[in-house]
């Protein structure tokens, strides 16, 4: 990378004052160009032991993926070596070691390999150098060299160490302006997205980066086009959501509605169940009390039934009594009758004797009728005794089917009371049961019915909230119909 004009005179300037700090003057110079003769050998011999070891490390052998590339790497740092054993630190020396500090930077080499690296060579070429300066030495028999050794020790090291500090400063230099100009870049990129952006939040969607912007901030950039795209796919799930929200919003709606009416209908249902169950309560509740009372008229009844089997076997014996006593009379009337008979006979006789007896007998014959009529008159009543005698047996006996027929069917009836009593008590425990089964499906109508009031309330409330769910998703279709989606670039 060829020294910029307007960097040349710094360039130089810091270079002067480094050389003049190190103190690499002629005679330093001359130092170099004594070792540049016959350090041919040596360099190569140092480059190639270094590269071996690049090689084998596995943090640098990646940068160096081909022999070629090692092959070429080398030739050109003994082409540096070359240059600065010259000491000629001129214009040519300059461009070599920025052209080495800028491509470490590009290609992230860290300085830590670089300076690693060069203590590798200077380790193999002072040790060449040292062991080189012995022999000829020795050969000298005893001899000093025209150079002194730490002399070219020390002026190898000094210009190492300058080539390491102006190849380091060079890629710190590179990494500081390019750290700068990406900095402008980013800013200049981030001032053009974060134009983008707000043309986005005024509605604006189909604005576009600028290719410029896309190369030099190619990841903000990149996020910046998925933002957009996916804010896109959110506007337009928002759009198709928001229409789909306020269509089934109106389908709740209407379903709502179906259901506050249907609740309502059920509502006039169970209300009406609910005066029924009430009526049907109360009902059953006065039927319980009816049945209680018949309960008592059958108990009362029974009672009096059985009061009534006591009389008709009372009555039953008195008839028997009073026939009895009517074969007895009968008896005595007939003995009457005869008595009657007999008397009328005697009188006939009397009658006769004393008409027979004349004048004489004329009285007696008085009193013979008077007895014979009184006889008559005692026959007729036996007659008319023994007739209703009869008439009266015949009614006793009468009687006495009667009360038997009465005993038998008050009996009957006293079974059929046990019967009634019987089915009075189950129906009493049914309606008992039917009160307890009314009452809690009044109480359940009751629970329904307050449920079925709560139910069109909350159908109400439900269709309020759709309406307002109706109104709100037309308001949000209207917001994102308001983005723009024309192309425009930033």
């Amino acid at each position: 990378m060829p020294v910029k004009p307007k960097e040349d005179a710094q360039r130089f300037a810091e270079l002067a004052s480094r050389l003049h700090f190190l103190s690499i003057g002629d005679k330093e110079r001359e130092c170099l160009q004594n070792l540049r003769k016959g350090i041919g050998p040596i360099l190569d011999e140092s480059l190639a032991s270094f590269y071996e070891r690049v090689g084998s490390n596995p943090e640098l052998s990646h940068f160096f993926p081909s022999q070629d590339m090692v092959s070429s790497a080398r030739d050109r740092q003994k082409q540096h070596w070359e240059t600065i054993l010259s000491a000629n630190f001129g214009r040519e020396y300059v461009e070599n070691v920025t052209r080495i500090g800028n491509t470490h930077a590009r290609i992230g080499l860290s300085p830590k390999w670089y300076i690693a690296g060069y203590a590798v060579l200077l380790d193999n070429m002072i040790r060449r150098i040292v062991s080189d300066y012995e022999n000829k030495r020795t050969r000298r028999f005893g001899r000093q060299p025209q150079t002194d050794l730490g002399e070219m020790v020390g002026t190898l090291i000094r210009v190492a160490l300058l080539d390491i500090d102006l190849s380091v400063s060079t890629y710190l230099d590179k990494l500081r302006d390019d750290r700068e100009a990406a900095q402008e870049e980013g800013t200049a990129a981030l001032v053009a997205i974060a134009q983008a952006l707000d043309q986005m939040t005024e509605g604006n969607m189909s604005v576009t980066l600028d290719e410029k912007v896309v190369e030099k901030a190619p990841i903000l950039a990149t996020s910046f086009n998925g933002l957009k795209a996916g804010i896109g796919v959110i506007i337009g799930d928002i759009r198709d959501v928001s229409s789909g929200v306020k269509d089934s919003s109106r389908s709740i709606r209407n379903n709502v509605e179906t259901l506050r009416e249907r609740a309502t209908s059920q509502m006039g249902a169970i209300s009406d169940i609910t005066q029924s169950s009430a009526i049907l309560d109360k009902t059953v509740s006065d039927v319980l009390v009816q049945m209680e009372a018949a309960t008592v008229t059958i108990d009362n009844f029974s009672t009096a039934v059985a009061n009534g089997n006591g009389d008709v076997d009372a009555l039953s014996l008195s008839i028997a009594q009073i026939g009895e006593a009517w074969r007895a009379m009968l008896t005595l009337v007939r003995d009457i009758s005869e008595i009657s008979t007999k008397i009328r006979m005697l009188a006939l006789n009397a009658h006769i004797e004393a008409s027979r007896a004349g004048e004489y007998g004329s009285g007696f014959s008085v009193i013979a009728e008077s007895i014979r009529e009184l006889a008559g008159t005692t026959g007729r009543a036996a007659a008319s005794i023994t007739e209703l005698a009869q008439t009266s047996q015949e009614s006793i006996t009468s009687a006495e089917i009667s009360a038997g027929r009465t005993k038998v069917v008050l009996s009957d009836i006293e079974d059929g009371v046990g019967v009634v009593r019987d089915v009075v008590a189950r129906i009493d425990e049914a309606m008992k049961t039917q009160s307890s089964g009314a009452r809690a499906n009044h109480e359940v109508a009751s629970r329904l019915n307050q449920s079925a009031n709560q139910s069109v309330e909350q159908a109400n409330k439900m269709t309020e909230s759709c309406d307002k769910l109706v109104d709100q998703s037309g308001v949000l279709t209207n917001l994102v119909l308001e983005f723009d989606r024309a192309p425009v670039e930033v």
